[in-house]
């Protein structure tokens, strides 16, 4: 008897708000300048094989990719033209963001009365995740009140990985590898002759 499961998922988001060069923002209220992704991920892979006599095998295999971008640009301006982000009465927001909820569980189970149970689990892992606000060179944000600018990567993880196997007579094995590599990148880059009034 042979159970098996493969389930591979690739994802991949990616936002960008962009001001360009030389470009005047004004308002009386609050002005948002913002990029953010939101994911949610759930996973679930199960094999299960019995047999009464001879050999159970069940195995699963799960990979989940993620990669997530999130950038905001502020262009440059000149000496003589500027690029200006201006609120009369309110503030002024810049922010990059990334938030995911991922859970990922994959469990593999064997078992034979007379005979071999074999139960092995491949559990991969990877999401990569960038925030980027890059303000370039000869920028003026001014807000009556508050100025913001932030970058933020947020993740809530389970990963789980079970294998097991069993038999009353005979041979049983079960082997689990579980790789899990967590990447995250945020940055906030201000060019030259940057003003920032509030």
């Amino acid at each position: 008897t042979v159970g098996g499961g493969l389930n591979v998922i690739a994802t991949e988001n990616r936002s960008l708000a962009n001001v360009g060069a030389q470009t005047v923002i004004r308002a009386d209220g609050d002005i948002e300048i913002d990029a953010g992704n939101s994911m949610s991920l759930l996973l679930i892979s199960a094999s299960v094989s019995a047999a009464s006599s001879g050999v159970a095998v069940g195995g699963t295999i799960g990979v989940v990719v993620h990669q997530s971008e999130a950038s905001v640009n502020i262009s440059s301006g000149t000496g003589l033209a500027r690029t200006i982000i201006q609120s009369n009465a309110g503030s002024v927001n810049i922010a990059a963001a990334n938030t995911e909820n991922i859970i990922d569980i994959i469990a593999s189970l064997s078992g034979s009365t007379q005979g071999t149970a074999v139960a092995g689990v491949l559990g991969v892992l990877i999401t990569l995740s960038k925030t980027n606000v890059a303000i370039g060179d000869y920028v003026s944000i001014l807000a009556a009140k508050d100025i913001g600018i932030t970058t933020s990567s947020d993740s809530v993880q389970v990963f789980v990985s079970f294998g097991a196997s069993g038999s009353s007579s005979g041979s049983a094995g079960g082997a689990t590898i579980a790789v899990s590599v967590f990447e995250r990148e945020s940055k906030i880059d201000i060019g030259d002759y940057f003003v920032a009034r509030a």
